[in-house]
């Protein structure tokens, strides 16, 4: 930026609440500008994460801010994230994707992993995948854990959380994580149990959420896992991944797909600072204007 530019540069704010994942991540890239960023006090505690982890700090708005808040825009359906006229498909702050890249692990403890809610169409999917390529008998939720099942919760490579409701069992070669923990904030922000997961897995089944497309694909491909998807979708074009109606026996992970993945994730999902502080001068023209 331009010491012109700087001379021009005010405090901005993001006068709204924040309900979804899009909103939070694409707040916390707007923070990587040249900018001071301001959010309401009652939407802090959302963010608050972020400041013991990755050092951002979002202060509370005041008269002489501008907000910018209408340029925010998230269909969930597509997906689409747009800030103003720069749109992508999700929207990540380069402290997200430089952090997950510091949690890969060299040698990875769980060949696959699924951490997330189970509705009832996974419940179905996961109980025939499972039965289908991890287990030798016919696998059900409903049935009592076995003893080395149980002895997950022990042995299991991370602290288990508290917060919310868990099941964690070891299923041969599967760490199968249900929970409902991810609908709440503030783990809904960032749950740093679950990316510690990703890093150790070598794949990530992605069953499709409330739309084909699920946040999980791409977390799993900022941690270095290979995603394991249901259903192929116009958001997962150029990514290396694997069907989950292939036979697992026959899925090999590499450094290089990971390292692809990984690289072509940064590209498309994260606002060089250049390119958001000139977006935010010019819609800051526009808005003077008005």
């Amino acid at each position: 930026m331009t010491n012109k530019a700087e001379k021009n540069m005010q405090d901005i704010k993001l006068q709204k609440p924040f309900h979804l994942i899009q909103e939070i991540r694409l707040a916390h890239a707007i923070t990587e500008s040249r900018f001071n960023v301001e959010i309401p006090t009652s939407q802090q505690e959302k963010f608050s994460i972020f400041e013991e982890t990755m050092g951002i700090n979002f202060n509370q708005p005041t008269a002489e801010s501008v907000d910018v808040a209408h340029l925010m825009s998230i269909n969930h359906k597509d997906p689409k994230t747009s800030f103003g006229d720069i749109e992508r498909t999700l929207i990540f702050p380069l402290a997200i994707t430089n952090h997950c890249k510091t949690l890969w692990k060299e040698k990875r403890k769980n060949k696959y992993s699924f951490q997330g809610l189970v509705t009832d169409k996974r419940k179905k999917l996961l109980e025939h995948w499972i039965s289908n390529n991890i287990t030798k008998h016919i696998f059900s939720f409903d049935a009592p854990p076995s003893i080395k099942e149980k002895l997950t919760k022990i042995f299991f490579p991370v602290a288990v959380p508290k917060e919310g409701n868990i099941d964690v069992r070891k299923i041969g070669k599967l760490l199968l994580w249900s929970s409902d923990r991810g609908r709440n904030f503030p783990i809904k922000s960032w749950d740093n149990e679950y990316f510690k997961v990703l890093a150790n897995s070598k794949f990530v089944l992605c069953p499709s959420g409330d739309y084909v497309w699920s946040y999980r694909f791409f977390e799993s491909i900022l941690c270095g896992a290979i995603p394991v998807i249901e259903e192929y979708c116009e958001a997962y074009n150029g990514f290396r991944f694997q069907y989950m109606s292939e036979k697992a026996s026959n899925l090999k992970w590499s450094k290089e797909d990971a390292e692809y993945n990984f690289n072509l994730c940064v590209e498309r999902l994260t606002i060089p600072q250049r390119d958001l502080d000139n977006e935010i001068l010019k819609q800051l023209e526009k808005i003077k204007l008005k």
